[in-house]
This record gives C-alpha cells, sequence and structure tokens, in this order.
C-alpha cells in the first residue's frame, strides 16, 4: 500500500476517497474521465467500484501496487491506462488514478479505433497477456453467444470468458503462436461450436501489435463462412452425386428422395425410380405412360378430375415448364397428394425430345396443413365464444384483434390506448380515482409492465361497469416489442357482491366492538367495585388491628394465657385478612394501570441479601435451608426497593409453604449483558406442566392435595408479574412434579438519573427499616 504522501499534486488529477472500504467522495476530474455520474460512484464499496469499470488486470483495492499499470473502462466503454497511488489520511484512504500520457487507445491507435467503427468484417481487439477485450465492433460481438453478443457484457471481460470452449478450442493455440512469434496468423474455416448455433465456420486473421518494442495488442479480423463452407460441402456431395449419375444413371434415379421419371415424345417411359413405383403401386417399371391412366386417377386440389392430357408430365412433353404443382393421385383406392415438377428437354433443333418430372410425395404436409388450419380455425372459434374478453394491441396501442367478448366491454378504443374523443366516457381505479391516460392498462403494456388484476371502473351514459384486466407485453428473440396482449372481465356483479359482504364486515366488526366496549366497562365497573370493597375492608381491619394492639399493650398483664394465644390468633388472622385486602388493590389498581414505581439507584445484591437473611429465621422454623449466592459483590440499578421486596418474599413465602422439611431453597443473583437475573429454586412438590400457564393469572391455584394445605387466594404471583413488568422486567418459571420449582426474574442493568439525593443501602440499614418491615410481614402476613 502506498504511504502518506506521494509528491503529487491531487488538483485536477482524478481521485477516489474511501473510508471503511466505502467511497465518499470523488473529484470533477474522476467524473469526467470514467464518464460515470456521482450517484452512480458514492457509497459503493471500492472493490464494486473497480468491478463497475471493469479495472485490470486484477485490481486488488486492499493490495494496490503502485508501480503496476493498470486499465479500467469509461461509462462508454473506452480503455484508459492508469497507475494508481495510495495516501492515508488517518481513517480514510485516497485512490489517485493517474491517466498514463499518450496512452489512450482511440488516440493512439486511431486506425484500429477507426477499424472498429465499420461493421463490414468482425474486428475485435484484445490486450496482451490477459487477453481482455479492448474493442470490437458490433458485426464481430454477433459471432459471440447471448449474452455476450452486447458490448457491455463483453468489453473489459476475458476472451475464456466471452468465447464458448475457448481453451478447449484448437484457435487459442494459433493466438499462442501469433503472440509468441509476434508474426501474422490466418486461419481458414475453423469450426466453432455453440450453445445456441451450433457448428459454425470462421476465418480468422490474427495480428499482433506492438508498441514500444513489446506486443500490447492482438486484432482478430473475423468473417462467419459457414454458408460458404456448407454450400461447398452440397456442391461437393451434389459433385459426388453427379458424378455417380454419369457412371450409373439408375442408381442415380433410385438415390434421389423425389420421384423421378422420364418420357419420350411418344410417351413411352424411358427411366423411372423406386419412389416412383411406390406411388404407383407397380412391382415392375411402366413400358408405357399412356397405360398408367388405367388404374391411376387424377385431381386437382379442390377434388376436380384430371385428364391424362392435363396431367404435368404429359403438357411437358408440348413445351410447357411446371413448377411445384399440387395433384392428387388415387391408386389402389388411396390417395396421394404429389408436388411435381416438369421440364421439357429439346434436341439440337430446338425440338422437344422427352421431359423430365419430379414427383414428392407431401401427403402428410397437406395433411398437417389442414390439421393445422383446423386447430387455428378451432382456436378462432374458442377464443370468439370466450367468456373474457381478448385483445391485441401493437407498439403505437392501437387495436389489432380483440373477440366478441371484448367488443361487448368497450365502447372506446382509448382503453386500448387509440386517441379518439369520448367525452362521456371516464376510467377509474377501483377507490374511484379519475385514472390517467398514461395510467391506461395498454400504456402500462407497451412500457413493458406486465399488469395483473388491475381493476378498471367505466362510467358511460350514467352506467357503471367494473372490468378486471390482466395483460402483459410479448417480445421477439431480440427483446423488441411485437404485441400486448389483454384478458378482461365483466366484474361488476363481484364487486357488488363484495361491496355487500365488506359492509355486512363492518356491521358485524362495529357489532363486535360495541360488545367489547360493553365488557370493558363491566370489567371496570367489577374493577371499581373491588377497589371500594378493598377500601371498606381496610377500614374495620385497622380497627379490629389497632383493638388487638391496644389490648396487648395494655391489659397484657390482666390477660390468661389463653386468652393471649386467641389473642395472636386475631392479630395473625387480621394481618392475613389485610394482605388479602392489599392484595385485592393491587391487582386492581395493576389491572387499571396505576401502578405507582419509585426507582432509586440502590446496590441489588446488598438489598436482597438483606430480604434473604431476613426470612431465614422462618426457613429454618420449617427445617428447610435458604441460601443466598451471588456471582458479584455489588451491582447498583434502578430499582423500586418497596416493590422489589413484595415480589421477593411473595416467591419465598410461596417456596416455604411448598418445600417439605429438610429440603433447600436457594436464592441466585447474577449478571447476563444488558439484565440482572435472580433465581429462586426450592425443592418443593412442584407445578403440573398444564398449570404452568396459569399460576401468574389472578386467582390462579395450582389444584393439588398438597398445594391445599397452604391457604391461598391465587393472587400473590399475579401480582409478582405486575410488578416485574412495571419495572420493566419479565418473570418465568420451570417446574416439575416432586422436583421442584425455579423463578427467574430479569430486570434491566441500568441506573437511572437522580435529580436528588436518595438514601442509599446504609441508610436503610441504619434505620433497622428494611429487616423490621420485612421480618413483621413476612412473619405476620405472608406465612
Amino acid at each position: 500500500m502506498g504511504g502518506k504522501g506521494s509528491g503529487i499534486s491531487m488538483d485536477k488529477i482524478p481521485c477516489v476517497l474511501v473510508k471503511e472500504d466505502k467511497v465518499i467522495e470523488v473529484n470533477e476530474e474522476f467524473i469526467e474521465m470514467t464518464e460515470y455520474n456521482m450517484d452512480e460512484i458514492i457509497g459503493k464499496n471500492i472493490e464494486k467500484v473497480f468491478s463497475l469499470l471493469r479495472g485490470g488486470p486484477c485490481i486488488d483495492a486492499k493490495n494496490i501496487d503502485e508501480k503496476a499499470d493498470y486499465f479500467l473502462f469509461t461509462k462508454s466503454l473506452e480503455v484508459r491506462y492508469i497507475n494508481i497511488e495510495i495516501v492515508i489520511e488517518k481513517e480514510e484512504i485516497r485512490y489517485i488514478i493517474i491517466e498514463k500520457q499518450g496512452s489512450k487507445f482511440e488516440i493512439k491507435h486511431s486506425y484500429l479505433s477507426q477499424l472498429c467503427k465499420s461493421n463490414d468484417i468482425g474486428v475485435a481487439v484484445y490486450s496482451v497477456p490477459d487477453m481482455v477485450l479492448i474493442k470490437a465492433n458490433q458485426k464481430y460481438l454477433d459471432f459471440l453467444e447471448p449474452p455476450f453478443n452486447k458490448s457491455y457484457y463483453s468489453i473489459g471481460r476475458k476472451i475464456e470468458k466471452i468465447i464458448t470452449n475457448w481453451k478447449e478450442s484448437h484457435v487459442a493455440e494459433f493466438w499462442q503462436q501469433a503472440i509468441c512469434t509476434g508474426e501474422l496468423v490466418q486461419i481458414n474455416e475453423y469450426e466453432h461450436i455453440g450453445y445456441e448455433r451450433g457448428i459454425t465456420y470462421w476465418n480468422s486473421i490474427i495480428t499482433p501489435v506492438l508498441e514500444d518494442g513489446a506486443i500490447k495488442y492482438v486484432v482478430s479480423n473475423t468473417s462467419e463462412v459457414t454458408e460458404q463452407v456448407l454450400n461447398r460441402k452440397r456442391i461437393q456431395e451434389q459433385m459426388e452425386v453427379i458424378n455417380l449419375q454419369n457412371r450409373q444413371m439408375e442408381a442415380i434415379f433410385e438415390s434421389m428422395p423425389k420421384g423421378i421419371f422420364v418420357n419420350y415424345k411418344d410417351a413411352n417411359i424411358l427411366l423411372q425410380n423406386d419412389v416412383v413405383r411406390k406411388i404407383i403401386h407397380s412391382p415392375s417399371k411402366l413400358r408405357v405412360f399412356n397405360d398408367s391412366h388405367k388404374y391411376i386417377k387424377y385431381f386437382t386440389m379442390d377434388g376436380k378430375s384430371i385428364d391424362f392430357e392435363e396431367t404435368p408430365s404429359f403438357r411437358a412433353l408440348s413445351g410447357k415448364k411446371i413448377k411445384d404443382e399440387r395433384i392428387i393421385v388415387r391408386c389402389s383406392n388411396k390417395d396421394m397428394v404429389l408436388d411435381v415438377s416438369a421440364s421439357p428437354i429439346y434436341d439440337e433443333e430446338n425440338n422437344v425430345l422427352m421431359s423430365v418430372a419430379s414427383a414428392n410425395d407431401v401427403t402428410e404436409l397437406v395433411n398437417s396443413q389442414i390439421e393445422i388450419k383446423n386447430q387455428k380455425e378451432q382456436l378462432k372459434a374458442i377464443i370468439e365464444n370466450m367468456s373474457d374478453g381478448l385483445v391485441l394491441i401493437d407498439k403505437s396501442g392501437k387495436l389489432t384483434m380483440l373477440n366478441k367478448s371484448a367488443e361487448k366491454y368497450f365502447y372506446t378504443m382509448e382503453i386500448m390506448g387509440e386517441d379518439r374523443d369520448n367525452s362521456d366516457i371516464t376510467y377509474f381505479d377501483i377507490s374511484g380515482n379519475e385514472l390517467r391516460k398514461e395510467e391506461l392498462p395498454s400504456k402500462r403494456i407497451i412500457k413493458g409492465q406486465i399488469v395483473t388484476e388491475f381493476r378498471i371502473l367505466v362510467k358511460k351514459h350514467n352506467s357503471d361497469i367494473y372490468i378486471c384486466i390482466n395483460g402483459n407485453p410479448v417480445y421477439d428473440d431480440n427483446g423488441n416489442f411485437l404485441f400486448g396482449i389483454m384478458c378482461m372481465k365483466d366484474i361488476t356483479e363481484k364487486v357488488i357482491q363484495e361491496k355487500i359482504i365488506r359492509l355486512q364486515q363492518d356491521s358485524v366488526l362495529r357489532a363486535e366492538r360495541e360488545k367489547n366496549e360493553a365488557l370493558e366497562k363491566t370489567i371496570a365497573m367489577k374493577d371499581e367495585f373491588l377497589s371500594i370493597i378493598s377500601h371498606e375492608f381496610r377500614t374495620p381491619l385497622n380497627v379490629i388491628n389497632s383493638a388487638v394492639q391496644a389490648m396487648k399493650f395494655i391489659c397484657s398483664d390482666d390477660l390468661s394465657d389463653k386468652a393471649k394465644k386467641y389473642l395472636s390468633m386475631i392479630k395473625l388472622n387480621t394481618y392475613r385478612q389485610l394482605r388479602l385486602v392489599n392484595n385485592l388493590l393491587d391487582v386492581t389498581l395493576a389491572s387499571a394501570g396505576n401502578i405507582k414505581i419509585n426507582k432509586r439507584n440502590l446496590d441489588i445484591v446488598f438489598l436482597t441479601e438483606a430480604i434473604v437473611d431476613s426470612v431465614k429465621t422462618y426457613a429454618a422454623h420449617k427445617d428447610i435451608t435458604l441460601t443466598f449466592i451471588t456471582l458479584c459483590k455489588e451491582k447498583v440499578i434502578g430499582i423500586d426497593d418497596e416493590k422489589y421486596e413484595r415480589i421477593l418474599l411473595n416467591i419465598l413465602s410461596n417456596a416455604i409453604k411448598f418445600t417439605p422439611a429438610n429440603k433447600s431453597i436457594t436464592v441466585r443473583l447474577g449478571v447476563k449483558i444488558n439484565n440482572v437475573y435472580i433465581e429462586i429454586e426450592d425443592k418443593g412438590i412442584g407445578i403440573p406442566s398444564e398449570k404452568i400457564d396459569t399460576i401468574f393469572e389472578r386467582f390462579g391455584q395450582v389444584d393439588s392435595s398438597l398445594s391445599r394445605q397452604a391457604e391461598g387466594t391465587g393472587i400473590g404471583l399475579s401480582i409478582v408479574k405486575k410488578f416485574v413488568e412495571a419495572l420493566g422486567g419479565s418473570i418465568s418459571v420451570k417446574s416439575e412434579i416432586d422436583r421442584g420449582s425455579t423463578f427467574t426474574i430479569f430486570f434491566p442493568n441500568e441506573e437511572i438519573a437522580e435529580d436528588i439525593s436518595c438514601k442509599t443501602i446504609d441508610d436503610l440499614l441504619s434505620d433497622n427499616k428494611l429487616v423490621q418491615i420485612t421480618k413483621v410481614e413476612f412473619s405476620d402476613i405472608y406465612l
């Protein structure tokens, strides 16, 4: 690669600026040299740009040899010989394209350039040694197989890419000979096998062109001589036949594909071949021509009987020449169609000496023509009786054919593309927008577009007709437009039915929407009712709780142990009832989207450990081992500690309830890319697979004998899921019966922007609030 600078002024020198392998800038000199516009270069990969310019030989943008001679082609396919220098500018690379002085092919080799403009003989110029096609006229390109018969696909490509089977052909050896010796090599009538044309024959003159004492180009002057070679071969074959005829005339007649017979003026047959004998079903030669009419009948093509004197052979004896006259010959009750030609032969005195007639059995051909004609008539009848309209248009948009069904659809030729004044007719698309002339199907087809299921509304005399049109252009082998074909169908009834169905569907959707709105109102009323009931329940519960606390602190010494026990039971069930009321209120608020989130940047590792430690005592009461494992010492994220505490306590409560004694519960915390995850794994009774999808629903419970041992409403996990989602996280569960369950929670691994200073974990610990609240709620509410 190049260095920091090359000592070359970049003013007025074609340059390309590249960043991250993409072209970000080119100068006007580069555009002028290559003839491409900036939109065709800017933003493209530099490798693709060199490919677009057909750069060679073997330009590698990442391994440019500044001493190497390269070439590229302009948009008009003119070759330019260049050197490339590299200037590295921080993260950008500048490719400086230096065109070699005096290297322009059209100037330096003006004779070859002018020769390539002629089209009398195929001319092509290839570079040496890479054998890239530099210039060629269309006459030469026409020799190549498609698509290389067009300059866009050939110029700038190597010879083995554009000439079929080049490496395997003997012609390559002659080219190599011309390059090695520096002398002209002429190749006559060499055979070439192509994919489409098959075997063809060519004459070529391979001329090396020197530049600075070395061979720079090879010029190929090529002309096709296939027809001459084939004609000569045919002539040679005919001469062999003629020579054979001279040696044995009868053998000639027997070898010819047509029936041949010669007769004298007196109508005696002189010579006939086996074809004639097969035609007239005669095992032996006829001696007298006149005898043939006894068992052979002759007719014209329209069935009129022909007398013997009217046959072509007899008329030739009177000096008439007959060429390709067809007659019907009936022999042995079998009809044959013969194509007969007959000529008189004169003696030295210009008198008719004899006649020579040839007859070719064209019965099968005529029958095929009749069959084709019948098929055409059948096809025409089918087209005429089609229920769909069929229309053909030419390249100017004029109507060339339409069937009867099409006639009834069109009150004007305008839809076919013809210009005709029909002010009372307008055309619209299916949405009711009036169509401009260029939007009509015929105009689009002429432009090469395919029209599929295009619906058009025709308005005339206060009537609406909907038509569905399909059409496409038809091209010849050279890609020239031949005609356009359109098939159309009256779909007025169908459109009307679709409108009726659409109105019915709209009516059904409107009714369904009204039903949903009524249902949503009912749900809202239910949630409002639950909210009111929950608030109403809390008041007496708070009074009961206050009374119990007053009795405990004021009358504690006056109460018996049994009364204290009942007082504790009242307190416990009051907390449980309060938990139910709070959960109902939370579910109602969550369903209404009214969960209030107060996030703060807290160390979730410390927060999780504090919550887990606060309930270890209660796990130990059931002989359950509760363990906390963390993969990181500290992780600060934006979290609502109150909602997070409710989430964790709910799950741990369930885990302790449904885990038998002497089992374990493990809480793991870790970080995965953009998330912080918490796993709560227990060795409890597990959840049936068919119940996994319902445990997060409101009032969803696992219906098993073990789960019923712990009473509950089935709304705790529903609240957990809503809290997790409100915090921007997700929760999932995996479980097996008698093997336990694992709940996995993911929270975003991100902090929040705090406008004011918030209490830290240390602040929470110093107040001892977190642990105290956890102990009270877990002991009195969750368990």
